[in-house]
Parts: structure tokens; sequence; C-alpha cells
């Protein structure tokens, strides 16, 4: 969008004004974001109830203009909405911003500010292991608490959407990529000459709709669980960054502690038993039932599906040429992937074929690039991995 951000503080204090009742004045105080879809400003507030708020504008770009009522999962309109509704599932439970006001015109929100914080990101990459395991269980509890107390909630999510213009859901390889799996998985099975087995179309098509109706397992996520897309908070934390929020299958965020953080530049390789006792921690808060390591097992093929569809991007044809991203590059993350597929203990039972299919994958890929590095360690763990205590999170 083509306004100011001059233009947008004064629409601001307007906003906020009619919202409160009360004259306000407002003042930009940070650029928090200045680049990329969003733009983001603290602003320092004069004669409200509270002395600052968050300015998030959804700005769109040439391939993705600002559009009220555009339906699409990239429109700048849409992540809008999302932003707000997000608010409204995160606020009322102090797992997120309160959000104050929302200006379709102009494409902005107006959000409690959550002040500054450290985020997980900092602790993995940072140099204390004690520290950064103690983040992981709060993010772990975190996640749970939000699961159970959003749990079932489709139908408000879809009512806090449409009052704003807007749908839910949302199709595409990055949002749903386990309703490719019916065909990303085979064709690369065509490509590497591996023979797919009889059974494996049906168990693909199981594991889709096991994911699109996941039943009890219905939850609010932000989508974009990345470890700097929050704050925390003593042993807990708080969620921000609701662009592509949704209620979907919870066990798809429960398995980032498990491959930890595949759709994120931050994602690498844990102390052994650390995974399984986050799990543990999550599930203390949101159980998950009888069927978790079947529905665990099913969460983590549609993440390795999502870099399967990546291969068809010619600058991210991982089979081709390898890409860094992040703290690993994309072959380590399908080869990490793979791995904990395979030490999944319901994948053979739940899905034999597949299972199948994922070994010929293991064996074809470490025959094809001997020369590859495991998946690298997060830097908080990299000085003494083997004798790094990481007890201290373990207490809840």
């Amino acid at each position: 969008m083509d306004t100011t951000p001059d233009e947008l503080r004064a629409a601001a204090a307007e906003t906020l004004s009619a919202v409160w009742g009360v004259p306000v004045r407002c003042a930009i105080e940070k650029t928090l974001r200045e680049r990329g879809r969003s733009r983001v400003w603290r602003l320092a507030v004069t004669g409200g109830p509270v002395e600052s708020v968050i300015l998030k504008a959804s700005v769109g770009d040439e391939a993705h203009p600002y559009v009220i009522g555009d339906p699409t999962l990239e429109g700048a309109f849409r992540r809008l909405c999302n932003e707000w509704a997000g608010a409204a599932m995160l606020g009322p439970i102090r797992m997120g911003a309160i959000g104050y006001a929302v200006n379709l015109n102009l494409g902005f929100c107006l959000l409690e500010d959550l002040g500054d914080g450290e985020t997980l990101a900092e602790r993995l990459t940072g140099d204390d292991p004690a520290a950064a395991t103690s983040a992981l269980f709060a993010y772990a509890r975190s996640l749970g608490d939000l699961h159970a107390a959003t749990k079932g909630q489709q139908s408000r999510w879809i009512s806090l959407l449409a009052e704003q213009g807007s749908v839910a859901s949302g199709d595409g390889p990055i949002a749903t990529p386990w309703r490719y799996a019916a065909l990303a998985i085979p064709a690369l099975c065509g490509e590497l000459a591996i023979e797919p087995p009889p059974s494996l179309d049906a168990e693909l098509a199981a594991i889709g709709r096991a994911l699109d109706e996941p039943g009890d397992h219905f939850a609010f996520t932000p989508s974009d669980c990345c470890p700097d897309n929050h704050y925390l908070r003593g042993e807990r934390v708080v969620f921000f960054d609701c662009e592509f929020a949704a209620v979907r299958h919870a066990l798809l965020d429960a398995s980032y502690l498990v491959a930890p953080f595949p759709s994120c530049w931050c994602c690498a390789a844990l102390p052994d038993g650390l995974p399984e006792r986050l799990l543990a921690a999550y599930r203390e808060r949101f159980d998950g039932g009888a069927d978790f390591d079947d529905q665990l097992t099913m969460a983590l093929t549609a993440w390795l599906v999502s870099l399967i569809i990546a291969r068809e991007n010619t600058i991210t044809n991982w089979v081709q040429t390898d890409v860094p991203w992040g703290l690993s590059t994309v072959r380590q993350r399908v080869m990490a992937l793979i791995k904990h597929l395979l030490a999944r203990p319901t994948l053979a039972s739940l899905a034999p074929g597949l299972a199948e299919v994922v070994v010929e994958l293991d064996s074809h890929f470490r025959a094809r690039w001997p020369d590859l590095a495991p998946m690298p360690m997060y830097p908080a763990f990299r000085r003494d991995s083997q004798a790094a205590d990481t007890s201290l999170g373990d207490r809840g």
C-alpha cells in the first residue's frame, strides 16, 4: 500500500480515539519491521488507557496487493484478518496480544504491546545449553496449553474471520502439504526409479483424510510456529505473528518438537533423548488421546511432503543441488525428517508401504550424497552435546 508511516500513525490515533472514547495522540517510538509482507511499529500513546501499542500494517506487494475481500492465502487482506482473529483467540487466554482495533480500509490492526523479550531462537543459537533447554520446555508446555485452550474451536475461528469478510483454511503446498502427498511421493519415487508398493496410494489417502479431519486434535495455531515468533515469559511463552494462523491438526505443531522447526530457518538437531522429554511435557498439557503416536507419525509425514514439493521449484531443487537454509541445508533437513520418520514406532504398522518407501529414499540418498554431513546441532548444544546438562528444563 502507498500509505506513509505518518498517515498510518495519524489513522491509528483516530481509530483508538473512537474505540476508547477519549482523545488519543500517537507517536512512532520504534520501527520493528520495515520490509517484507508487513510493516510493524511501536506507537507511544498519550491520553489512552495504555502507554504504547503495536501497529501492524499488511502492505502486500505487486503480486499480492492489499485488496479488501481478497480470499487468496497469500493475499494481504487475508493475512490482516488472520492477524486480527488470531489476537481474538490468543489475547483472552493471555497467550498472545490483545487486539484493540482493526482498520480494513487502510490495512492495519492495533495490538497490545508485549514489550521486548527473548525468544527461543536466541536461546538455541546462544551458548548456554541449560538456558536453551529451559526455553524448549517452556515452549513445549505453552504449545500444549494453547492447544488445550482452543481445542475444537474451528467454528469460532470461522466466525471471527467472517466478521471481517474473510474465510478460513486455504490450500497450497505450504499451507496443507499433506493434501499433495498422494501425488508428490509417487512422483519422487518415479524420478528416483523406486517402485512404490501397491498399498502406498491408499495409505497416503488415509493419512490425508486423518490430517484433514483430526477430530479431537483440532486446535488453533499461529501456524508459523518458528522459534522467533514468541517471547519467553519465565516458564511459558506468549505467541505473536498470526498472519497464517489456522485451526488445524494440533500435532502438526507438536511434531516441531521431534523434527525441530522443519518449516523455519531455525532448524537443527537436538541432543538425543531431549525430543521425547519435550513431547512428554507437551502432553502434560494436551494429552492427544490414545492414538497420539499414530497421529504424530502422520503429521511428520506432512512435513516431509512439504520438502518433497519444494524440489519442484528450480531454486530449491535439492535433488539436483543442495540449498542452504538458515542453520542447515535442505538436504540435511530431508535426511533428518527421513530419520525421524523411520524412528517412529508406529510407522510400519500404520503405513507399511510408506515405511518401505522411506527406507528406499534413505538408502538412495545416502548412496547419492555420501559426503553429506548430518544436520548440525543447535549452537547452544554444540560445545559439548553429550555433557550438556539438560536436566534443568525438565522440572515442571
